[in-house]
Formats: structure tokens, sequence, C-alpha cells
């Protein structure tokens, strides 16, 4: 079935040095949360966060390669995009590790244009494979990423005992 959304286009604006700076913690504070929401405990979610930091933002600053960028549309931001490569990805593969359309801005095609503007920044940064990982909670994030065509190699899954 086609979308009954109108195809709309986007923008990709890297965030200057202190606008990431003050998108950092609010971007670790919802990671975490996430984390929590999808089973492991506050401090689980911290140490795998600290070392996801670490090895992304070394002192706070983007490791190379990494890109955290405005998705803007008709001249105002409407959320953000952060693409970069993930160490053991194969080579050819850079990784999305966030995309978030603001809440105002949601159910308008959006986020749809937001990953096609990221998919061509992805190949013009030479990459032949865009990855991501999706909580098995955001529903709303797996119906987009099927819909645009992205495929699941594998589920993991748990039982808390």
């Amino acid at each position: 079935m086609a979308s009954s959304l109108p195809t709309v286009t986007v923008a990709l604006v890297e965030m200057s040095d202190d606008e990431r700076a003050m998108w950092l913690p609010r971007s670790w504070a919802n990671y975490e949360a996430e984390r929590v929401r999808a089973g492991e405990t506050t401090e689980q979610a911290a140490r795998v966060a600290s070392a996801q930091r670490g090895a992304t933002f070394p002192g706070g600053r983007a490791a190379t390669g990494h890109h955290v960028l405005h998705v803007v549309a008709d001249d105002a931001r409407v959320g953000w995009v952060w693409i970069g490569p993930s160490p053991g990805s194969e080579e050819g593969t850079l990784f999305l590790y966030e995309i978030e359309i603001d809440e105002p801005h949601r159910d308008v095609g959006l986020g749809s244009a937001a990953m096609r503007a990221a998919e061509e920044l992805a190949r013009t940064l030479g990459a032949s494979r865009l990855a991501l990982n999706v909580f098995g909670h955001n529903v709303r994030a797996k119906s987009l990423y099927d819909r645009i065509g992205y495929v699941t190699p594998a589920t993991s899954m748990h039982k808390e005992l």
C-alpha cells in the first residue's frame, strides 16, 4: 500500500561543537532510559552507556567519523541524526546511532526523509551499508525501518528469571 504522506525533503546540517555539547547529555540520558525500559538495571544501563560514550565521544568530542547533525525542514530544526563507524562492523558499514524527530513534527514523513538523507550521507562517506539497532519496545521506529526497507538479520531475546 502506498503511503498517504507527501514526500518531504530535509537537509542534514552538522552540529557545532557547542550545540553537540548541549545535545550530548540529553542523548545519553535518553539512551540509558531506553536501556532500562528494555529490561536492564539502572546500573547496567549506565555502565554500557559509559563505555559507549568513551568510545564514541572521548573527552566529550566526537570520535573520528562520527557525525551529529540537525534535521532541517523548511528552515526549521526538527530533529537530529547521529551516524558513524561502529566497532566490529563490516568494512563499508556505518551505523545509525540515533535519529529523533521532535514530537511536534512527527507523523508527516520527516522520519522517512531524515533516513533517506542519512543514507545519502553514508553513501557520500563511502559506506555501502547503514546498520542500526532498535529496542524491541520501540514499535514506531521498527515500523519506520520496516517500511523503508531495513531487514532484521537477527532478533535478540531474553527472559528475566
